[in-house]
C-alpha cells in the first residue's frame, strides 16, 4: 500500500528527531493547556488591596480607570470614521456605509463627553475626600 505524502513527511521528521516511525493508526495527540490552573478558592472574593477601601474610594478608582479608555475610544472611533474620505477608493474603509460612519462619529463624541464628565466628577470626589481628611 502506498504511503500518503503527509505520512511520509511525518515519518521523516520522526526519524530526524530520533523517534521510531508510527505504524498503524495515528495516535491521539496530547493536548496541553497553555493556561495556568485557576485557584477556585479566590474566585468571588474581594481583593486584598480592596479590603481597607471604602466604597467611595473603590468607585473613585474605577472611574479613574475608565477615563483613559473613554478618551482613547473617543478619539479613535471618529478617526476611523474619517478614513472613509481620507484613504483611496479601493480601501475597505471607503466601503463603509454613511450610517456606520455617522454612528462612529456620534459614539466618539458621546465617549468624549462622558470622559469629560467623569473627569469633573472625579475631581469633585477628590476635593470632597481631601476636605474630610484632617491635615
Amino acid at each position: 500500500m502506498k504511503q500518503s505524502p503527509n505520512k511520509a513527511a511525518a515519518d521523516a521528521l520522526a526519524a530526524m528527531m530520533g523517534e521510531a516511525p508510527q505504524v498503524g493508526a495515528p495516535a491521539e495527540p496530547e493536548v496541553e493547556s497553555a493556561a495556568a490552573p485557576v485557584d477556585s478558592s479566590r474566585l468571588g472574593r474581594v481583593r486584598e488591596s480592596d479590603r481597607g477601601m471604602s466604597t467611595t474610594q473603590r468607585s473613585l478608582r474605577n472611574k479613574r480607570t475608565l477615563i483613559p479608555i473613554m478618551l482613547t475610544l473617543g478619539v479613535l472611533l471618529p478617526a476611523i470614521a474619517t478614513l472613509k474620505w481620507i484613504l483611496a477608493e479601493d480601501s475597505p474603509f471607503a466601503a463603509l456605509p454613511l450610517g456606520a460612519v455617522m454612528a462612529l462619529l456620534a459614539i466618539g463624541a458621546v465617549l468624549q463627553a462622558l470622559a469629560i464628565l467623569n473627569m469633573l466628577h472625579v475631581r469633585h470626589l477628590l476635593q470632597l475626600t481631601q476636605t474630610r481628611r484632617p491635615s
